[in-house]
């Protein structure tokens, strides 16, 4: 036997509410959460653990309202909104901090760079050469 969506739900409401241990006045007042929210979202909740008659249709979503899947979805927006907000913020002050460097400024930089090292070349072949013919005198 295959289990349907709406029994799916079933058990894994009513697993919840095995773990969270719920018995007698907790359950009673779970239950009657999802009426007053049924109540508050016009007839979106139709099920009820003990009512074997409501279609599972309208929670997952049929095409005709606001099912549970397009909800979930309005929910993942803000989360992503913040994530993608954040980093454009940070993207964006990072550019504004950053220094801006001119094409002749950094060839001239590069250039300097490579002018310091065949000069620091320069003085260890020489003090090399001095090296060298110390020893030859000695």
């Amino acid at each position: 036997m295959e289990i349907t969506a709406q029994d799916a739900f079933k058990l894994g409401f009513l697993a919840r509410c095995a773990e969270e241990k719920l018995a007698g006045a907790a359950l009673e007042a779970r239950l009657e959460k999802i009426a007053e929210f049924n109540k508050q979202s016009g007839g979106l909740v139709t099920w009820s653990p003990w009512d074997a008659s409501s279609s599972a249709s309208k929670l997952i979503g049929d095409g005709a309202g606001l099912g549970w899947k397009a909800l979930s979805a309005l929910y993942a927006v803000p989360p992503a909104a913040a994530i993608m907000g954040g980093a454009g913020l940070g993207y964006g002050a990072a550019k504004m901090v950053e220094p801006r460097v001119d094409d002749d400024e950094l060839k001239a930089q590069e250039l300097a760079t490579t002018y310091r090292l065949y000069a620091e070349k320069a003085k260890d072949r020489k003090k090399m050469r001095k090296y060298r013919l110390g020893q030859a005198n000695a």
